[in-house]
């Protein structure tokens, strides 16, 4: 068995940033379901009677809005029913959603010739939108006064 090992240097930096993620979310999944079943544009009615236990029509309609600012399904116009766009059809291919988070991000870059791209990883050390811990709960340091 022959053993190479070779140095590398990676290097990072952080950056406040939205990065789209991909994520589980079964609930608008579903949306982009209905939308590619009816084959049609679909509308608040369509999603609260199939999917919301016949919640009211402007419920739906407020989920059909999230899916169009999410990129899931788009709009001939700026409002009224909505289709399935591209992104949503790729969604339902790879059964995740690109969800934008907010946050601090870190980006671990390597430029090597066996390296395709120099991005390797992507991480978020800190979200940006949540302020920091408070402080522990529980028995505190007693103070003590020096003289």
């Amino acid at each position: 068995m022959i053993n190479l090992h070779r140095t590398v240097t990676v290097t990072s930096f952080d950056v406040e940033a939205t990065v789209a993620v991909a994520r589980e979310r079964p609930e608008l999944l579903a949306v982009a379901r209905l939308a590619k079943d009816l084959d049609r544009p679909i509308d608040g009615a369509d999603v609260s009677t199939q999917l919301l236990g016949r919640l009211p029509e402007h419920v739906g309609w407020r989920v059909i809005e999230r899916c169009v600012d999410l990129g899931i399904l788009e709009r001939a116009r700026w409002s009224g029913p909505a289709s399935l766009s591209v992104r949503g059809g790729f969604a339902l291919e790879f059964g995740a959603i690109l969800i934008p988070e907010e946050g601090t991000w870190r980006f671990y870059l390597l430029e090597d010739p066996l390296v395709g791209s120099p991005l390797v990883h992507t991480s978020s050390p800190r979200p940006a939108s949540f302020p920091p811990p408070p402080p522990r709960l529980g028995p505190q340091p007693a103070i003590r006064s020096v003289h």
